[in-house]
């Protein structure tokens, strides 16, 4: 791509949100020096937007930047800047904005999976999970875990708590936090359910022990 080209696109994009854009360039187009800035541009997401036309704007363009930005990754695994290109989209992959949204939101988690995946990869955590199904035993009820940083108070924390409200009769409720709030949220939502445990140790140590907990599904908070 002609440097004078690529300036011009530089031009466009300082003054342009990123979801506005009419299109956007594939991020090989780019100077090794700049991929990284441009990436951070990419998913640079406002917190709020003004209108429904706008917010879906941003939904459409966020999952078409995943999927461009897993291509990129895929293609330059053995390139020299793989490593720290990897940790910028992971550390930028913020979607708070699209937490409230109307619109499909699976092709943008898909692709943030994806993109996680090869993170966790990279500092040595890769996702090694077999989950074999388990049949259902008569009478047994289905085990929910609930993971979340912590039960402060926060929006995520009220929102986790109206999921728990579950029929026990069917569910058994376990709770997960990598932190104790030591508040009076986190002692209701314990009232709730059937276990509540603190994480400790390792990311290894963690994971054994949620996989020991024998869930059957997991619903991650924050």
């Amino acid at each position: 791509v002609p440097t004078q080209d690529l300036f011009g696109f530089a031009l466009l994009c300082a003054r342009t949100a990123p979801w506005e854009l009419p299109a956007f360039r594939p991020v090989a187009e780019f100077p090794l020096a700049l991929q990284i800035p441009y990436v951070k541009y990419l998913l640079g997401l406002r917190e709020t937007t003004s209108t429904a036309a706008d917010h879906k704007r941003m939904v459409i363009h966020v999952a078409r930047v995943g999927e461009e930005l897993l291509r990129f990754l895929e293609a330059s695994e053995r390139a020299p800047n793989y490593g720290e290109t990897l940790s910028a989209v992971a550390s930028s992959l913020n979607f708070i904005p699209l937490y409230v949204s109307g619109e499909n939101l699976l092709p943008a988690y898909r692709a943030r999976a994806a993109i996680l995946e090869r993170y966790a990869a990279l500092v040595g955590t890769a996702l090694d999970g077999n989950f074999p199904r388990r049949p259902p035993l008569p009478g047994a009820r289905f085990k929910v875990g609930f993971l979340s940083h912590h039960l402060g108070s926060q929006t995520e924390t009220h929102v986790s708590l109206s999921n728990l409200r579950l029929d026990r009769k069917k569910f058994e409720i376990h709770a997960f936090v990598l932190a104790s709030a030591s508040s009076s949220i986190e002692s209701f939502a314990r009232e709730q359910c059937d276990s509540f445990t603190v994480l400790s140790g390792s990311i290894g140590q963690k994971v054994a022990a949620l996989r020991g907990a024998q869930l059957d599904a997991v619903i991650i908070g924050t």
